[in-house]
């Protein structure tokens, strides 16, 4: 099988592998899956990790200013119950 090299800016790669898009529309969840070899595989889990952190925060406000503060509240506790009970 004949295989090719890609090379591409790291932080196009962390976006690849944190949001799964380039900011024109979804590609492939293979693509996505793709570049979080890649990111593992290149010792980039830090840079990763804190892309994703500030991904969730933000998406954790909009969930804040869709359902309100409260709801949110009562989502995560029940989230972390059912966690705690999978531990077990």
């Amino acid at each position: 099988m004949k295989k090719i090299k890609v090379e591409m800016p790291v932080n196009w790669l962390l976006t690849l592998a944190v949001y799964g898009s380039m900011g024109d529309g979804k590609i492939p969840k293979f693509m996505q899956s793709w570049a979080r070899g890649i990111v593992k595989e290149n010792d980039l889990m830090n840079e990763y990790n804190e892309l994703q952190r500030q991904h969730l925060k933000i998406l954790k406000q909009q969930l804040v200013n869709t359902l309100g503060k409260e709801n949110v509240q009562t989502i995560e506790a029940t989230i972390a119950l059912v966690m705690n009970k999978l531990k077990k």
